[in-house]
């Protein structure tokens, strides 16, 4: 699974740390790779959890994720308002 983002660094610092966490674990789990979909799910409700107080700010990052498991190939772009789309290509950031 790789990864590459748009936006705050320190954000997607933490989205990234976070799936690296829930990878491990998964794998410690389940002793397989953690599927494409499922992971960008639990990103995406991460960042609507943080859109849904007034007292935090959303995730100033757009995110990237293609990775590869058993259903195929996956290419997701996540957005910072917690929505998530599959593609076949595209492009992110400021020139796209």
């Amino acid at each position: 699974m790789g990864m590459v983002f748009s936006g705050l660094t320190a954000d997607a610092r933490f989205l990234n740390k976070f799936m690296r966490n829930e990878s491990l674990n998964y794998w410690y789990t389940h002793d397989s790779q953690h599927p494409v979909e499922r992971m960008i799910n639990k990103v995406a409700a991460k960042s609507q959890t943080k859109t849904c107080s007034a007292s935090k700010r959303p995730f100033g990052v757009g995110i990237l994720v293609g990775g590869i498991d058993e259903a195929g190939t996956h290419l997701f772009e996540t957005c910072p308002s917690a929505n998530f789309y599959e593609y076949k290509a595209m492009a992110i950031g400021a020139k796209c």
